[in-house]
């Protein structure tokens, strides 16, 4: 039965006037502020496990804050969550489907042909009219530091933010920074390698708040402050790693508490794809202790940053009108459903994220009403005495900041859409992510683009631990999906992309698969493919080359739903060799309405050459231990499409061999795929030294006579 809530004057007008005054009054700064001041600290991967209540109170003292004299919203999430279209979300206060920021860099291989990065951010003309555009609208001065957008990056200092000290890369230690510190248009510098860049950016916002208290106005602030942490550092960087020296050794035995989710026994229930993890041994629960400590000690920084901040605030006397509010742009797997690292996916573990606010008016406690992150600007702006645009699809809640109590959670809404485009890599895997999921106040309904669909009931099962999909009535199983469908209403028209093979690809043998995905939000019917010949301009029919247009009808693993991906088989082979095609791909909907603005790739004939080069490492190359598994990299001839690499890598000083789990005496290989004639592969590496050996293996089974090899050394 729905449970209602209503609303009654409990005080005559006069004694609401009176207290409004008194309120009104009482929540002025010491220079007349009425508007509060905002610090949003958006973290990177930081998840519910690691910034759990009882962590945060364990590890670390001035976050502890939060929690103490803090509200915390158990059931926040973020609707795409990762980094970059979690941010574009979050400054629009829009679903993905609606920014069209669908993935993390479109230039990608798992990006399956979709649009996202900053330069989509501005053409769109985003820049224009989000968050920090409305917050200056209601005379708030704004302030950017740290991480900002992500993919596609631009040296551009958007003019909504008043001061811009941006962090880029993925880097703890060297990073590039750009700011306008001593330049309005904004000015480029390397900090040094012995700068932690969380440190900097403590630095930066300190200053930023000093300067603005030596203003000495009534104007209010906002800051949006996004440190790197817990994010793991970039590959290039593993000298250096990603914990700042002070606290590098300390808490050597730390370990995450853990829970039947982090290697679950059983898995055949979970989507097709997930189902190809193995369980991990115990190397990689070794490997995993080592990621969790790293990941819990790169947030002490984050616990010094909030203590010098709030302090300097408290100086300045702007501590009365403040609030502070801590969150992360995604959540992330820690050995949950046997990944190690991960994120891009529905699973609560990913999309619900930490979200505390304290500061004036904010009484302690928890609230588990179901809120997400396009729920923030809107939020913010009600903050600040504005009104969020009507293209918005968040709503805020001001109301609950301050009397989460007003509305009981189950009736704040009916749920919202986590939605996912990106592929994700793990070790030498490649899953499809793809996935459109109804997160309702305490279940959960999955539409895996595979074909593959989940339903948890997460009042019994918060570790979504057991799939009940099979026995949800069908009835129920139609209305969450046509809810689903309610929910995503900005899409124009269907869309379709090509993401395999890629544009400029090899087309080396007839019946060479082509793959991509499609996405409508009233299901797609149908994917056509046209195949053209350029030198020509003929139409493939499968067995010959013709004058007339010929349409294919692609094989869809989830028709009739909002995201399916395609597969097409009947590719022709090599005629000549760098002769070019034209593949069309076409979507349709179930009201006919069908792809205008078609997708095309370009592919050429290039016959196959087996042959392979290590890249990566040098031979004789000599590291420091590697924070995180060492990235080797290769490539293969041209043409050598479906094809792989034989990786045979010893540790010389043991005489042992990597197996993919861990090291062996006898001989042994991994093999890892090749994409645009490039193949990589990480392996965690010890002290010692090493050697690596790679045959190039084509599609039919060939392989090279002659490896291609490396060694190099670490201490």
């Amino acid at each position: 039965m729905m449970r209602s809530h209503f609303f009654r004057p409990a005080f005559s007008i006069c004694w609401v006037g009176i207290i409004a005054a008194f309120l009104f009054s009482s929540q002025r700064s010491s220079l007349g502020q009425v508007k509060p001041n905002i610090v949003l600290i958006n973290l990177d991967d930081a998840d519910i496990e690691l910034l759990s209540r009882d962590n945060i109170r364990a590890l670390y003292p001035n976050l502890a804050r939060f929690v103490d004299q803090g509200l915390q919203f158990t059931n926040f999430h973020v609707t795409t969550p990762i980094c970059g279209p979690s941010r574009a979300c979050l400054m629009r206060g829009q679903y993905a489907h609606s920014t069209g920021i669908l993935i993390n860099e479109p230039d990608s291989h798992r990006s399956n042909g979709f649009s996202g990065g900053m330069r989509y951010y501005r053409d769109q003309g985003y820049f224009e009219n989000d968050l920090p555009v409305w917050m200056k609208q209601q005379g708030y001065r704004t302030m950017m530091v740290g991480k900002y957008l992500h993919g596609q990056f631009l040296p551009i200092v958007p003019a909504s933010w008043d001061d811009f000290y941006s962090t880029l890369g993925g880097n703890y230690f060297g990073a590039w920074t750009l700011t306008t510190r001593n330049n309005p248009a904004g000015e480029f510098k390397q900090l040094d390698f012995s700068t932690y860049r969380t440190e900097q950016e403590t630095t930066d916002a300190i200053e930023l708040i000093q300067q603005h208290g030596n203003r000495n106005n009534e104007q209010p602030f906002f800051m949006y402050l996004a440190p790197y942490a817990p994010h793991h550092n970039a590959a290039s960087s593993n000298a250096y790693g990603m914990v700042a020296p002070v606290y590098v050794n300390s808490w050597p035995n730390f370990e995450m508490p853990t829970n039947a989710s982090i290697n679950e026994a059983d898995i055949s229930d979970k989507t097709t794809a997930i189902q190809a993890v193995f369980p991990f041994n115990s190397f990689v629960a070794d490997e995993l202790k080592r990621r969790n400590r790293q990941r819990a000690l790169s947030m002490r920084s984050v616990d010094t940053m909030f203590r010098d901040i709030y302090n300097q605030v408290q100086q300045e006397g702007m501590l009365n009108n403040t609030l502070f509010i801590l969150t992360s742009d995604n959540g992330y797997e820690s050995g949950h459903r046997r990944f190690i690292f991960g994120k891009g996916n529905s699973y609560n573990q990913v999309s619900n994220v930490p979200f505390y606010v304290i500061g004036p008016g904010v009484n302690p406690g928890q609230a588990n009403h179901l809120l997400a992150h396009i729920d923030i600007a809107p939020t913010l702006v009600d903050l600040a005495g504005g009104t969020a645009p009507e293209f918005v699809d968040g709503k805020s809640f001001k109301q609950l900041i301050y009397q989460p109590t007003s509305v009981q959670p189950w009736d704040w809404r009916t749920g919202i859409l986590i939605e996912n485009w990106e592929s994700n890599n793990y070790f030498t895997l490649e899953f499809q992510f793809g996935s459109t999921s109804l997160r309702m106040y305490d279940r959960s309904y999955t539409e895996w683009a595979d074909g593959t669909s989940e339903y948890f009931d997460l009042a019994t099962d918060p570790l979504q631990l057991v799939n009940r999909i099979d026995s949800l009535d069908p009835n129920l199983k139609i209305a969450y999906s046509n809810f689903m469908r309610a929910l995503q209403t900005k899409q124009i028209e269907p869309d379709v992309t090509i993401s395999r093979p890629w544009d400029s690809g090899a087309l080396v043998e007839e019946g060479q698969p082509v793959s991509g995905l499609a996405r409508d939000e009233k299901g797609i019917s149908r994917v056509t493919i046209l195949v053209r010949r350029l030198s020509d301009f003929k139409f493939w029919n499968g067995a010959t080359w013709q004058d007339g247009f010929h349409n294919f009808d692609a094989k869809l693993t989830n028709p009739g739903h909002q995201l399916t991906t395609w597969t097409f088989n009947e590719t022709p082979g090599v005629e000549s060799e760098n002769e070019y095609v034209v593949l069309i791909a076409r979507a349709f909907d179930y009201t006919g309405e069908f792809t205008q603005q078609v997708k095309f790739h370009v592919l050429r004939f290039v016959p196959p050459t087996i042959v392979s080069k290590v890249v990566v490492p040098a031979v004789g190359s000599r590291f420091p231990v590697p924070g995180i598994p060492l990235k080797i990299e290769g490539k293969v001839g041209a043409g050598m499409v479906g094809s792989l690499a034989l990786l045979s890598i010893r540790d010389k000083d043991a005489n042992l061999y990597w197996n993919g789990q861990f090291w062996q005496s006898e001989w042994t290989y991994v093999l890892t795929p090749v994409d645009l004639q490039r193949w990589s592969y990480e392996v965690p590496i010890h002290q010692g030294h090493f050697s690596v050996t790679a045959w190039a293996i084509d599609d039919v089974g060939n392989i090279e006579s002659t490896p291609a090899s490396t060694w190099f050394w670490t201490e």
